[in-house]
């Protein structure tokens, strides 16, 4: 070769064939259409990449079509997915958070490579952060401080309103006593006054009709002398 004599010793390739293939991860496409390509042990997506796919590569010297691959996202999915020949894997609804996507590849004798490996960051939307979470808490309690404030006003106001209420009723009913005490003061002074009224028509009544009854008396019996029938029946 140009750079000197090359020496292949199949024996010695085949002991490398058994350690299986070499596996990398290649990059990583988010919905948005961003790829970023990976060169270290860590990337950083951008909030709202809910959705990417890993492009992963392999390399074997033996029957390349025939190395498969089992890949896993440690925080999201901790087993190993069944192998495939597919070179991308494909997340949704990956929530904001730290995670690991782990890949090895197994050639066609059945070797497994080691595992390569590269963290992944999904940003949380400001609203969802630790601080916009909590801000949201103490913005609840402040709601329901004051709602429970405006409550204890309310049932305040409504109890003062019926306070009010029993004390104009309970004067009223007093007013309404009063008067059917004083009405009934004036019924019993009216009904002593008629009493009184009968007693006194009655004596003065009773005195001179006996004054007259009497002499008419003693002159139908004839005590005053004889009187005709007709002056008898009359004074009857």
């Amino acid at each position: 070769t140009f750079e000197g004599v090359a020496r292949l010793d199949p024996m010695r390739a085949r002991a490398l064939e058994q350690t299986g293939p070499l596996v990398y991860v290649e990059s990583i496409e988010t919905g948005g259409g961003q790829k970023t390509w990976v060169s270290g042990e860590a990337v950083a997506l951008s909030p709202g990449d809910r959705r990417f796919v890993v492009t992963i590569g392999g390399v074997g010297t033996r029957a390349p079509d025939r190395v498969t691959y089992q890949y896993a996202l440690d925080g999201f999915d901790e087993t190993w997915l069944d192998p495939t020949t597919d070179r991308e894997a494909t997340f949704t609804n990956v929530s904001p958070g730290e995670y690991t996507f782990r890949v090895r590849a197994r050639s066609a004798d059945g070797e497994w490579s080691a595992p390569a490996a590269v963290a992944l960051t999904v940003p949380p939307y400001w609203w969802e952060t630790g601080w916009a979470r909590l801000l949201g808490v103490l913005a609840l309690g402040v709601a329901g401080l004051l709602a429970v404030r405006q409550r204890d006003r309310t049932l305040r106001e409504r109890a003062h309103r019926l306070d009010r209420l029993v004390t104009e009723r309970t004067a009223a009913l007093e007013a309404e006593k009063e008067t059917v005490a004083e009405q009934a003061a004036q019924l019993l002074t009216l009904d002593e006054a008629k009493s009184r009224l009968f007693a006194n028509v009655s004596h003065e009544f009773r005195t001179p009709l006996q004054l007259i009854l009497g002499p008419l008396a003693d002159v139908a019996e004839g005590r005053h002398g004889e009187v005709p029938e007709a002056v008898r029946q009359q004074v009857q």
